[in-house]
């Protein structure tokens, strides 16, 4: 909208009634020309994007019948966020009660996927409303979180797609889960996500780490511990949750607090190591 990919920017899909607004901090003041955002009446649901620390970022999650009005409200009263996202109805099909819904599901589905710290103070309760029109806003919220990721927010987005099976991890499997041993103690399961590689929780980390480590991964294991999300137990920290690293050998190196290859590190059952079940993926070169 803006002759620049970091100004505002509107998206729509065929076939959906809805519209996504992706704005600035500081090009609030220049949607007041567009009517669907300015107006009263501008009925919609938002979320409020910002840094955070090193490892999570912030978000806060709301409704409103004028977009502009509490945006503007929030530009003064909050400063955590640098972006918005506004999502409404093209057809101005939507009430008060479809977005306490959708503000509802947005901030329950954020809390379960945990990616980001939501800075509400309140979770509302779910609304009461007709099961066709609870169908519609969950269609309404499946295109919704589309185009929030689209955006490059992956605040809906689970880290992984679906957990291995680890009862169907035979010997003879060539995918799935990665195990990594250390003759010190430490010991992880972990599989390839789209985004890098997922650690599950229960895993152990050394608890001192080397002059070697790399020095994101000794912040990443810093922050961690900082956030709780690493617990000290039995001469071990043990990982509460599932985390992701940006590749294999960040979450080796964490692991076992030193320089490690994550490639060579992490193996499935069978012991075929990670570097050969990716080369054995491309295939062979021609």
């Amino acid at each position: 909208m803006d002759a620049s990919p970091s100004g505002r920017i509107s998206s729509e899909l065929s076939n959906w009634t809805g519209k996504a607004y992706k704005i600035p901090r500081n090009k609030i003041s220049d949607c007041k020309n567009i009517s669907e955002i300015h107006d009263e009446g501008s009925v919609g649901v938002y979320i409020l994007m910002g840094n955070g620390d090193v490892n999570r970022k912030q978000a806060y999650i709301g409704e409103t019948e004028n977009i502009y009005k509490r945006l503007n409200e929030h530009v003064r009263k909050k400063e955590f966020w640098n972006e918005a996202i506004v999502i409404i109805s093209k057809d101005e099909n939507l009430n008060k009660a479809h977005i306490k819904y959708l503000e509802h599901r947005m901030i329950e589905e954020a809390k379960f996927v945990d990616r980001y710290d939501l800075t509400n103070s309140d979770f509302p309760k779910k609304p009461s409303i007709s099961k066709p029109d609870q169908d519609e806003m969950e269609e309404f919220f499946i295109h919704l979180k589309l185009l929030v990721s689209t955006f490059g927010y992956k605040i809906f987005d689970s880290i992984i797609e679906a957990i291995p099976d680890k009862e169907t991890n035979t010997d003879n499997d060539t995918s799935d889960i990665f195990y990594l041993e250390d003759t010190k103690g430490a010991y992880a399961e972990g599989v390839i996500s789209n985004e890098g590689f997922v650690v599950f929780e229960n895993a152990k980390f050394v608890k001192e780490s080397t002059p070697t480590i790399p020095t994101n991964s000794k912040s990443i294991r810093e922050q961690l511990i900082t956030d709780k999300i690493l617990q000290l137990k039995n001469g071990f920290y043990i990982l509460n949750k599932k985390h992701l690293f940006s590749s294999s050998s960040s979450a080796a190196s964490a692991i076992k607090g030193n320089s490690s290859s994550g490639p060579r590190e992490w193996k499935l059952k069978n012991g075929k190591s990670l570097k050969e079940y990716e080369k054995e993926q491309l295939g062979p070169q021609t």
